[in-house]
């Protein structure tokens, strides 16, 4: 991941720019594959996980900088409970914009639809979510998933 020190190349734009980032990444890494997204825009950092805690089913928790505990909802989450979740990210700073709201409850959702109907998934982290602020959207940069043999 990119905070335990993954290489990241910035500034790729066109087709000969992803083919040349490609093999170089590919040959610094030693790897095969690479992870290709855009540039996060500046907001908020969240994270979500679900997990399943026995009797009580899937549950999706959202964490932030700077509060105690997660919100926690049962999932698949109902629209009502993603929105209620994602008005609990504020804005870092005095007199920033507030959060996309709309676009992390949206997530919130689509995410716990695809995680609860699928029976292989144990877990799910989002660990880096950044929420812009209104009308920029949300966008998970960093995901691992624990799945059940299949």
């Amino acid at each position: 991941s990119e905070p335990e020190g993954a290489l990241v190349l910035t500034d790729v734009a066109t087709a000969a720019d992803v083919r040349r980032s490609f093999s170089s990444v590919c040959a610094k890494a030693n790897a095969e594959a690479v992870i290709i997204r855009e540039t996060p825009m500046v907001g908020r950092e969240v994270q979500v996980h679900f997990r399943s805690l026995g009797p009580v089913g899937l549950v999706c928790f959202l964490y932030q900088r700077g509060r105690r505990g997660p919100v926690a909802a049962l999932a698949p989450l109902r629209q009502i409970d993603a929105e209620s979740m994602a008005r609990q990210v504020v804005a870092s700073r005095a007199g920033d914009q507030d959060p996309d709201w709309e676009a992390l409850s949206a997530l919130l959702v689509r995410a716990s639809f695809m995680i609860a109907e699928n029976p292989r998934v144990v877990s799910v982290e989002l660990n880096r979510v950044i929420v812009g602020t209104q009308g920029q959207g949300a966008l998970v940069v960093d995901a691992r998933a624990q799945l059940l043999p299949a």
